[in-house]
């Protein structure tokens, strides 16, 4: 299972372009209503949601 993870996580990385820059500029206490409890929760979704808003994306503006 890491084995499937770590590749699963490179083709992440590969597919979004600075997604640590993404994640790491969140400030969660500003969001108004939240749909996640907690920080950590709104980066795994929002990690769950970017692959395809950034192929769609590419896909526009290509």
């Amino acid at each position: 299972m890491f084995k499937l993870m770590k590749v699963h996580m490179k083709v992440m990385v590969n597919e979004i372009p600075y997604i640590d820059d993404l994640t790491n500029s969140i400030d969660y206490a500003s969001i108004d209503k939240p749909k996640s409890s907690n920080l950590l929760e709104h980066n795994i979704a929002l990690s769950n949601a970017l692959p395809e808003i950034v192929s769609k994306l590419k896909k526009k503006y290509k």
